[in-house]
C-alpha cells in the first residue's frame, strides 16, 4: 500500500517537474537572458547602468544585515530570494508575450501560417498539389507582409551600422578610400533591397500564361538594377558618405504602401497588378521562407491522415483555430497516455521560441549601450564576433522552435486525432455481426445453416 502511495506521489511529482511549461516556457529563458544581461553588462561593458543599481541593493542590503543575527540573516536571505525568483518568473511572462507577438502571431500566423491552415489548405487544393506548392502559394500573400519581414532586419542593422559611424567616422572616411568594396558593398545591399531576376513568379503562377510577361519584366527589372547601382555608387563616391544609400529603404516603404493602397481585402484591383507584385515578391531573397525550409516548417501528413482528423473532430468545422483546438480536446480527453508527449513537445517549441526572444532582446540592449557610447572597451572586432554569435543563437533557437511546432507538436496532435478515427472504425468494424456456417438443428434433423455471431 504504501509502496502504491509513494509510486503515485513520484508520478504526480514527475508530471509537476518534468514538461512542465511554466519552467520550461518561463523560467529557463528568463534565466538565458538574465545571464546575457549580466555577461554584457558586467563583461563586456564593466558597468552597465541597471547592474549598477543592483551593485547599490546589494550593499544596501549588506549593510542592513551586518549587524543583525544569524536567524534575521537567514529569514532576509531567503525573502529576497523568493523574490528574486517571482520577479524571474513574471518578467518570464513579460518575454513570453513579446516572443508570442513577434514570432507566433507575426512571422508563423501571418507570413507562414499556422499548421492547421496549411492542412487545410491541402485538403482543399487539388489532388496534385503536393505540400510545397500549398505553402508556397498560402505564404505568398502580400508584399508589404514580405518586405516587413526580411527587410525589416536588414534595415534595422543599417539602422546599427549607421549609429556605428556617427561615432566613429573615422571608419567612414578610411572605408572610402576602398572603391571596389563600395561597389561590392552596393551590389549586395541592392541585392536584398530590390530583388534578382528571376523567372520563379512564372512557375509558380497557376494559370501559365504569363510567361512572356514576366520574361518582361525580369528584363526591366536588370536594366533598373543596374542603372540604380551606377548612381548609388558615383553618389556615395561624389558626397563621400553612406546617405545616398538611404534610398533603398525609402524605395521599399514606397512599394510597400503601393501593395497596400492598390489591393482591396486579400485581392488586388486588377490581374496585372497582381502579376507584378507576384514578380517582386518571388525576387526577394526571402530568409523567414529559407529557415521554413531548413526546419521542414509546412511538411504535412498525407490526405488520408487529414481525412481521419477530420473526422474525429467534425468535417463541419472546418476552420483552422477549430480543427486546432478541437484536435487538442480529443487528445487531452480520449487520449491520455498520449497527452503527455505532445504537451512535451508544445514545452520544447515553446522554450526555443522564447529563448529566440530573449537572445534578440539582449541583443538589442546590447546594441543600446553600444550606441550610447558606454562601449569603451569594446572594439570594432569585438563587437562585430559577439553580435554574429548572438545572431546566430537565435537563427538556431528560430529553427529549433518551427521545427518542433511544425515538425512534432502539430503533426503529432493532428495524427493522435487520425488514430482516434480510424480505431473508432476498427471498432465498428469488429462489433458488426458475422455469419457463419454452424450445424443446427433443423425440422429435417441435422443440417448445416448459418448462425449470427458477434465478432468480439
Amino acid at each position: 500500500m504504501l509502496d502504491r502511495v509513494a509510486a503515485t506521489s513520484a508520478s504526480e511529482t514527475g508530471k509537476k517537474l518534468f514538461a512542465h511549461y511554466d519552467y520550461f516556457g518561463y523560467v529557463i529563458p528568463m534565466t538565458w537572458f538574465l545571464f546575457l544581461f549580466v555577461y554584457i553588462e558586467r563583461v563586456l561593458f564593466q558597468q552597465g547602468p541597471l547592474l549598477a543599481l543592483w551593485d547599490r541593493f546589494t550593499t544596501q542590503l549588506a549593510d542592513f544585515l551586518k549587524d543583525k543575527s544569524t536567524p534575521l540573516q537567514i529569514v532576509v536571505s531567503v525573502a529576497v530570494l523568493l523574490l528574486a525568483f517571482n520577479l524571474m518568473y513574471i518578467l518570464g511572462h513579460v518575454l513570453n508575450g513579446i516572443s508570442a507577438l513577434f514570432l507566433d502571431r507575426l512571422l508563423v500566423k501571418k507570413y507562414l501560417k499556422y499548421p492547421t491552415e496549411l492542412y487545410l489548405r491541402k485538403m482543399t487544393s487539388p489532388a496534385s498539389a503536393d505540400s510545397a506548392i500549398v505553402r508556397r502559394a498560402a505564404i505568398e500573400s502580400s508584399y508589404s507582409l514580405t518586405a516587413f519581414l526580411n527587410i525589416g532586419p536588414l534595415v534595422l542593422l543599417e539602422l546599427v551600422g549607421f549609429l556605428v559611424t556617427v561615432r566613429r567616422p573615422d571608419l567612414v572616411q578610411l572605408s572610402l578610400l576602398h572603391t571596389n568594396l563600395i561597389a561590392v558593398a552596393v551590389a549586395v545591399l541592392l541585392r536584398l533591397h530590390c530583388g534578382w531576376p528571376s523567372m520563379r513568379a512564372a512557375r509558380v503562377d497557376e494559370e501559365g500564361d504569363y510567361v512572356h510577361q514576366y520574361a518582361l519584366l525580369r528584363k526591366w527589372h536588370a536594366v533598373f538594377l543596374l542603372w540604380l547601382f551606377l548612381l548609388l555608387y558615383t553618389a556615395v563616391l561624389a558626397f563621400h558618405s553612406y546617405w545616398p544609400l538611404a534610398v533603398l529603404p525609402i524605395l521599399n516603404l514606397i512599394l510597400a504602401f503601393m501593395d497596400k493602397a492598390l489591393r482591396e481585402g486579400v485581392d488586388y484591383r486588377s490581374k496585372i497588378i497582381e502579376k507584378h507584385f507576384l514578380y517582386l515578391r518571388c525576387t526577394f531573397q526571402s530568409w523567414v521562407y529559407f529557415c521554413a525550409q531548413l526546419s521542414g516548417y509546412g511538411h504535412m501528413p498525407s490526405r488520408e491522415t487529414l481525412g481521419a482528423a477530420l473526422s474525429t473532430v467534425g468535417a463541419s468545422r472546418s476552420t483552422p483555430s477549430d480543427f486546432w483546438w478541437l484536435s487538442s480536446i480529443c487528445l487531452e480527453n480520449l487520449a491520455p497516455r498520449s497527452h503527455p508527449t505532445a504537451y512535451h513537445f508544445m514545452s520544447l517549441s515553446g522554450m526555443n521560441r522564447n529563448l529566440c526572444g530573449s537572445t534578440l532582446l539582449a541583443i538589442g540592449h546590447f546594441l543600446g549601450l553600444y550606441c550610447a557610447e558606454r562601449g569603451h572597451h569594446v572594439n570594432a572586432a569585438g563587437f562585430t564576433a559577439f553580435l554574429l554569435v548572438m545572431l546566430s543563437l537565435a537563427l538556431l533557437f528560430l529553427l529549433r522552435y518551427l521545427y518542433l511546432y511544425s515538425g512534432y507538436y502539430s503533426k503529432f496532435v493532428v495524427r493522435v486525432a487520425a488514430f482516434l478515427a480510424l480505431q473508432e472504425d476498427a471498432r465498428r468494424v469488429t462489433a458488426s455481426p458475422v455469419w457463419r456456417p454452424e450445424k443446427v438443428q433443423t425440422l429435417e434433423g441435422n443440417g448445416i445453416g448459418w448462425v449470427q455471431h458477434s465478432a468480439k
